[in-house]
């Protein structure tokens, strides 16, 4: 921070971002009783604007929790025949937020120059 420019504000804040590579890959929908998280493949490293759109991607990894009868998360119940229906709704509802923030992002979208960081400061998993 002692290199960028004073007063700090905007442009301060754009040219101090770091992306974290593993953010946007791990989205979580919530309800009263339930819990959904799904896990996306990495893409990219480091990853550019076009890596930001997840829609159509599968996931690597699904957890899904009955948090009432739940409420630790000890038990995935991804696999099992008994929630396929509430899974099938989670999965849903992910992918209808996902692509309603894409397209917000898009909408609202402004660009601002941010220079790279050197490749030893990338962190890539």
């Amino acid at each position: 921070m002692e290199k960028l420019p004073r007063p700090f504000g905007r442009k301060t804040l754009i040219q101090s971002l770091r992306p974290r590579e593993a953010e946007g890959r791990r989205k979580m929908v919530r309800t009263r009783d339930w819990k959904y998280v799904r896990y996306l493949a990495a893409s990219g490293c480091p990853y550019t604007e076009d890596h930001l759109d997840f829609s159509g991607q599968r996931p690597v990894f699904e957890q899904l929790f009955h948090l009432s009868r739940d409420p630790d998360e000890r038990t995935n119940l991804v696999d099992e025949d008994e929630h396929s229906d509430r899974l099938a709704a989670m999965r849903e509802r992910t992918r209808q937020l996902s692509n309603e923030r894409t397209a917000n992002g898009r909408r609202y979208k402004t660009d601002y120059a941010v220079p790279e960081r050197p490749a030893d400061d990338v962190y890539c998993w």
